[in-house]
């Protein structure tokens, strides 16, 4: 009896905890108006069709496909990959269980793998900078189409380009469904996700009618309802699901099969297939994050950042403050000298970590990272010097811009980028600004091979991360 009611306690707190949300969920979706918030917030779910942003958050989660970032976004594969596994194991004797997990897994990978992309230099995230400076995107494959394959093309990217067409081709009936009944917002995809959830956690329930350990009955129905909150409200960060993770991860070791004298041949395999692949992840893992081997390192230099050897020389007392400010942003500990001497002026910042050089930064810095402030003083204000002029007005002296924030916008109208483009725009050959600190490198018009720090120039030889400006 106990067991009885701890199953119907658990279904109606599920329901009475999550319906009231629906309203929530849905005005949330509607902030999609709001420039900034989609840009920097659903970037990490995506922007495919509503409906299907859901159904790939598993996938996309776990493979990095809409945002990637070594250690802090990087959850392993361990969890979608063995979820699955160990449940059709564990019920390998039901054939209607092993039917429903693995449509259900087809469908969400054939629906995940045709909004990814293929990423090489010519695809989406590439930027290249123009002679002016402003940073725009190359040339694109968007998900659906399909990939040529000629004789010019390698075995590997053969092999790659193969399987998308097969699985686009599958992806087709989803899309046309999708297009149908779904988009950029709609009345079906939170009912769908809620039924979903609702469905997982009565098979669970059904699950937990063949074992007697109500603690982790309860300890899994926290896991699913934890994932479900997170699943329509954390826009796919990570960090908001640490919780989650850590459930889960208690969950897969709570289905792995139990050591017994007449264990069977699944079993067995499932349970060295399962700590073999996990002391296989956490030897990457380990070895990543010693070596700190990172996306983009050329060959020469990978592994052999361990200790920053300027941080070590600074720890050894070879090297001053001043010295290692200049070392990792080039000419800069004077320009923080100089604003932190201008103590009553204000810092527009855009992206960059310089908040921290500043004194008193939690009063003097105003922070718009996606622009949207910035664009609205274009909105009023159509001459770059009319702008200075506006910033000075409000004591904003000196202008930050990080040269990397177009590779954080991965909207389809790159939305981030023209905002940005503006920006540049408003530096460029402006009489009211003053270029104070760049880490850019130029070759100026006329001048042959010499290399200069700046902005503008006939070349950019390297694009560079930061400027600082004075606005005068």
């Amino acid at each position: 009896m106990p067991k009885k009611y701890l199953h119907i306690f658990s279904v109606v707190l599920i329901l009475l905890t999550a319906f009231p949300n629906c309203n929530h969920l849905t005005a949330q979706n509607d902030e999609i108006k709001s420039d900034a918030k989609r840009e920097e917030i659903q970037r990490y779910v995506g922007y495919e069709t509503l409906l299907y942003r859901y159904l790939s958050l598993p996938y996309d989660v776990t493979m990095n496909n809409n945002e990637r970032g070594t250690g802090f976004l990087d959850i392993g594969f361990l969890l979608l990959m063995f979820l699955p596994i160990l449940v059709m194991i564990r019920f390998r004797h039901r054939w209607s269980i092993l039917i429903i997990v693995s449509a259900l897994m087809l469908i969400m990978f054939i629906v995940s793998t045709s909004n990814s992309f293929l990423f090489n230099q010519s695809v989406r995230g590439g930027m290249e900078t123009n002679t002016n400076g402003i940073r725009q995107p190359v040339a694109n494959e968007a998900p659906g189409l399909k990939f040529v394959i000629d004789n010019n093309t390698s075995l590997s990217d053969r092999v790659i380009r193969t399987f998308f067409n097969v699985n686009n081709t599958l992806y087709k009936p989803f899309k046309a469904l999708g297009d149908s009944i779904s988009g950029q917002k709609d009345s079906i995809t939170y009912p769908i996700v809620l039924l979903l959830f609702a469905g997982i956690f009565c098979f669970w329930m059904f699950i937990g009618n063949y074992s007697s350990k109500i603690p982790s009955i309860v300890l899994v129905s926290i896991f699913l309802l934890f994932t479900f909150y997170w699943f329509i409200l954390s826009p796919g960060i990570v960090w908001y699901g640490f919780l989650g993770l850590l459930l889960g991860f208690v969950t897969l070791v709570l289905l792995l099969p139990k050591k017994q004298d007449n264990q069977q041949l699944p079993d067995v395999a499932g349970q060295y297939a399962f700590y073999g692949m996990a002391g296989l992840w956490l030897l990457i893992g380990l070895g990543s994050r010693i070596s700190n081997v990172q996306p983009g390192y050329p060959a020469e230099a990978l592994g052999k950042t361990t200790m920053n050897p300027v941080a070590m020389r600074y720890i050894a007392g070879e090297f001053d403050e001043e010295t290692v400010i200049n070392m990792y942003y080039v000419n800069t500990s004077k320009v923080f000298d100089m604003i932190n001497n201008d103590e009553r002026a204000l810092v527009y910042r855009i992206g960059t970590s310089f908040s921290y050089f500043i004194d008193n930064n939690h009063n003097r810095v105003i922070m718009d990272n996606q622009l949207q402030l910035f664009n609205n003083l274009t909105k009023v204000y159509t001459d770059k010097r009319e702008i200075a002029n506006a910033l000075k007005a409000s004591n904003i002296k000196y202008f930050m811009i990080d040269l990397h924030t177009p590779t954080l916008d991965n909207t389809p109208e790159q939305s981030l980028t023209k905002k940005y483009n503006k920006a540049i725009n408003f530096l460029f050959n402006n009489p009211n600004v003053q270029l104070l600190a760049t880490d850019r490198v130029i070759n100026k018009e006329g001048e042959g091979e010499q290399r200069y720090n700046g902005m503008f120039g006939a070349k950019v030889v390297e694009s560079g991360s930061f400027a600082i400006y004075k606005i005068r």
